[in-house]
């Protein structure tokens, strides 16, 4: 007997066909009329389709094995199966992806009568291959078998026919590949493309920061000035080579700016203190001040090259020691700026030293006569002859004759003042004190002698009292070239306390503080 639906040999006493499930008619599985013989021939072409109720015989022309029980219903117990039975309701496996080449490749039929040899049709490039339900699978290795147990060749049929059970078996493959390739196009996009993102964007961020690093490195290159597009009026440094051998000039300029000040064209170098140069340097620096333009801009050379505070004003510290033939040591002070007119008519004198003590002790004249003043005291003669061959040469040979002016002494009969050119000399009143007030007794008969000094000026020296800026440390007087113009016998005197109100006598022995321009 056969099934009506798929045309299967069935099982003596079957109730359902063993390879389609369809229930089998009792009065069909006991009388047998109704089956089909085993060998059985397919309709011929040409004739009608198979109905429901007598489908089609299978197109591989294989038989059932007749050892294989008749099912029971599900309340009666089951008899043992024959071997090579299968199971009435088979569970398929989980579908399992996997990936195929692009390239369709050759794999025999998996259905009986399928040529071996035909080439598998890849619809898309990642074809998967699912496995069919489980009971089709096994139903048709039964069917491969089946001959080969009964020892029967399997019948000549034409390979291109199928039953309508496989293929609505096929179709419904067909559905389920389709919803498979479409669950694994969703898996694809949950997983994949994120991950492709990831990757993109990390790759993106470095290729961004490569991109910004070589920009700065390119923008910081070509803005300096070893860059190709530098700015064509920058300049590249210059090294000053040595000229020489030697890196004197080079550690001179180093010094120079350290000391934060510019180095006047045709100047020395800037030095830190007036004791730091020597008598040459001073007498060049002295010539800078002298030829400036105005009293304001030598002052301003003068600060350059610290000669003076910072503020331009003097305070007794800018000295510069000297030492005389018979060993007698002089600290000369820095007294003023262009207040001395050289003896040629040249201009001022850039600068003028008065010594903080005395270099030795003489008198004004040793004749003891006031006749003739400064002009012709035996004092005068010693210094400018005697005196000024005892200074180092380096000091004698740059110290520059300058104009004195000096009263003429009191009851002489002398009128005018006079002129003398000396290389040293001592100051007057005036260039001491200032010029006198109404409070003194010289006021009003005075005639000033030339300005006060900006040493003493600056220090608050004045005529009204005595002044410690005046004490020497040798103690003692000091003479001031100035003849007394209230008293004709004597000359004026600075005394132990500073006091300027003194006079002495001509032959009196004092102190000789000289003064000298450079």
């Amino acid at each position: 007997m056969r099934c009506k639906q798929c045309g299967e040999e069935l099982p003596e006493r079957a109730r359902f066909c063993p390879f389609c499930g369809t229930s089998v008619d009792p009065d069909e599985s006991a009388g047998g009329e109704k089956n089909h013989p085993a060998d059985a021939e397919p309709p011929a072409e040409g004739d009608e389709a198979p109905t429901a109720s007598e489908p089609e015989v299978p197109s591989d022309g294989t038989t059932a094995p007749a050892d294989v029980p008749a099912p029971r219903k599900l309340e009666e117990p089951l008899e043992p199966m024959g071997v090579g039975a299968v199971p009435l309701v088979p569970v398929a496996p989980p579908p399992r992806a996997s990936w195929v080449s692009q390239h369709p490749r050759s794999y025999g039929s998996r259905v009986a009568g399928r040529p071996s040899g035909a080439q598998h049709r890849v619809d898309h490039p990642y074809q998967h291959d699912f496995p069919r339900d489980h009971d089709r699978d096994r139903a048709a290795a039964r069917r491969e078998e089946a001959p080969e147990q009964a020892g029967e060749a399997p019948a000549d049929e034409d390979p291109t026919s199928v039953s309508a059970p496989v293929a609505q078996e096929r179709s419904g493959g067909r559905a389920r590949t389709s919803r498979a390739r479409e669950a694994l196009r969703s898996l694809a996009e949950g997983f994949s493309v994120p991950e492709v993102r990831r990757r993109r964007l990390i790759a993106v961020g470095v290729l961004a920061v490569a991109i910004v690093g070589v920009a700065v490195f390119v923008g910081f290159f070509s803005s300096s000035w070893i860059g190709p597009f530098a700015p064509p009026a920058e300049e590249a440094p210059q090294v000053q080579p040595p000229s020489d051998g030697s890196l004197a000039a080079l550690a001179e300029q180093g010094e120079e700016e350290g000391d934060g000040a510019s180095q006047p064209e045709g100047g020395p170098e800037v030095r830190a203190a007036v004791e730091d140069y020597s008598w040459e340097e001073l007498s060049q620096i002295s010539a800078l001040i002298a030829a400036a333009d105005s009293d304001e801009a030598g002052l301003e050379i003068a600060k350059t090259y610290h000669l003076c505070a910072d503020d331009g004003t003097l305070d007794g510290t800018q000295t510069k020691d000297l030492e005389l033939s018979d060993g007698t040591e002089a600290s000369m002070r820095v007294a003023g700026f262009r207040q001395d007119e050289k003896a040629d008519g040249s201009g001022a004198a850039g600068i003028t030293f008065i010594a903080s003590d005395g270099v030795s002790e003489q008198s004004m004249n040793a004749t003891g006569q006031l006749v003739g003043g400064w002009e012709g005291s035996t004092l005068r003669v010693w210094m400018n002859e005697s005196l000024i061959g005892e200074l180092p040469s380096e000091v004698s040979d740059l110290v520059v004759a300058v104009e004195k002016r000096t009263n003429p002494p009191a009851g002489t009969g002398e009128t005018g003042q006079d002129v003398t050119e000396d290389k040293l000399w001592v100051p007057s009143y005036s260039e001491v004190v200032g010029q006198p007030g109404s409070g003194s007794n010289r006021s009003g008969l005075y005639e000033s002698e030339g300005d006060q000094y900006q040493l003493f000026s600056d220090l608050g020296v004045t005529w009204a009292e005595p002044s410690s800026e005046l004490v020497i440390p040798s103690g003692g007087y000091w003479w001031l070239r100035s003849p007394d113009v209230a008293n004709d016998r004597w000359f004026v005197v600075v005394g132990p306390e500073g006091q300027s109100a003194y006079g002495h006598r001509p032959a009196t022995e004092n102190a000789i503080v000289m003064g000298f321009c450079l």
